[in-house]
């Protein structure tokens, strides 16, 4: 994998599903659909593609035994977070991957296909002790750290949308929130 110098990180949860505007700097997932597909913003765009190539273009390292291997992995499982909250949203609002790619330029997979390699690469990667590695040097740690927490608040974002929507997803989701 191509490690963290040039990752998009977009926190969407840590600042809101509508952050209204308050802080230029950091755009709410509203704000990003928004800008993406009412406006046709070509540089939300890009960085919405840049995500979802990395996935395509990755895989997670089921058996991670250096740091960059969990530093990616971290990455990659926030990406595919994203990815999956994106893709219910736009779903739930009518647009499909195959319209947000023919329609908007954007390549998202579907909702089930995101959701599932999500839970999949989190459930199993945790399941073998794998999901994180701290270093007696917790300073580099950190990627690991920061990705890994921005995909379960990624996760979080996916279960309020799925009690938002009062889906079936959300009885089956065994949450507490």
């Amino acid at each position: 994998m191509n490690s963290s110098k040039n990752r998009v990180r977009q926190g969407l949860t840590l600042n809101g599903f509508d952050n209204n505007g308050n802080n230029l700097n950091s755009l709410g997932l509203k704000q990003i659909i928004v800008k993406a597909y009412n406006d046709g913003n070509q540089d939300i765009i890009d960085k919405i593609n840049s995500i979802t190539t990395y996935i395509s273009n990755n895989t997670i390292e089921l058996n991670p035994t250096s740091r960059t291997h969990f530093q990616d992995n971290a990455i990659y499982l926030e990406y595919i977070a994203f990815e999956a909250l994106l893709a219910y949203i736009l779903e739930e609002n009518g647009i499909t991957s195959s319209i947000s790619s023919s329609n908007h330029q954007i390549n998202i997979r579907p909702f089930s296909v995101a959701y599932f390699d999500f839970k999949n690469s989190n459930h199993s990667l945790s399941l073998n002790d794998k999901l994180i590695n701290l270093q007696s040097d917790y300073v580099k740690s950190v990627i690991q750290i920061e990705g890994i927490a921005r995909a379960l608040d990624l996760y979080l974002g996916i279960e309020n949308a799925f009690k938002e929507f009062n889906t079936t997803e959300w009885a089956s989701s065994q949450s507490n929130i």
